[in-house]
This record gives C-alpha cells, structure tokens and sequence, in this order.
C-alpha cells in the first residue's frame, strides 16, 4: 500500500490562507484607526455645517437625528410611518467619503454632531455627512 509520512501540502496552504486573513483583519484596523487620527478639520471642505441631535432611527446608509430623544414606542411608530417628528433630519453618507462605516457603531438614541454639506430643507430636512462625532452625555 501507498503511505504518506509527510503531511499533505494542502494542509500548509490551508494554514497560510488563514493566517493571511487573520493579518489582513488586523491591519485594516490599524490602517483605520490612522484614517480616523487624522486631523478632522483638514478633511471638511470650507463651507461645513454641523448639526447636533439623537439618533432616532438607522437604515442601511441613512440615519435619522432628531431633537430629543424618543421613545421605544414614538420610534416603532416612526419606523413604519417613516414619520418622527417635524424636527428630524435625515443623515446620509456624503458621495465624497470614502468612509463606508460612517454610521456604524452609532446606537439608538446617541447624541452626536454631525459635519455635513448644505442642509436641504424638504420635510424631513436632509443633509449629506463628511463625519458623525458621538458626543458625551451630559
């Protein structure tokens, strides 16, 4: 019969597959992290306008901000009426950011200021973000 004393060459792919994924997830975080350390203010264009408000409701690339915080009741009401009030903002991704997480690690009724181009005033008003600020409770 036909024996092998050595282990498959498969085996040591296999290995070195899963080790470059592994270094590839660590070193996007650290690239990311530099991304983020940068300097903000040399990032936005001359004429930004900052909004502050909660986070009411999260969609794929929007988030909806509003004055106060609401409810778990007002929230499940807005979510099917895409209705939260008449001082909502609706925050979406600026075409310029190459940020594709920009929401991402934004929770439910967070405060947050948000770096965003011209505010267009529809019903609700919207505006395209350059970065979201997480701010401190009060």
């Amino acid at each position: 019969m036909f024996k092998l004393d050595k282990t498959p060459p498969y085996n040591r792919l296999l290995v070195a597959c899963l080790l470059t994924l592994l270094f590839s997830f660590i070193f996007k975080e650290i690239l990311l992290e530099k991304e983020a350390s940068g300097d903000l203010k040399n990032n936005l264009p001359i004429d930004y306008i900052t909004i502050e408000g909660y986070v009411v409701s999260k969609r794929i690339n929007t988030i909806w901000i509003a004055a106060e915080p609401k409810s778990i009741g007002e929230r499940i009401i807005g979510f099917f009426t895409s209705n939260y009030g008449s001082e909502v903002t609706i925050v979406s991704r600026h075409k310029d950011v190459d940020n594709s997480e920009l929401f991402r690690g934004l929770k439910i009724n967070q405060k947050v200021l948000v770096y965003g181009d011209h505010l267009k005033e529809s019903n609700p008003g919207q505006i395209s973000a350059y970065h979201v600020e997480v701010m401190k409770s009060d």
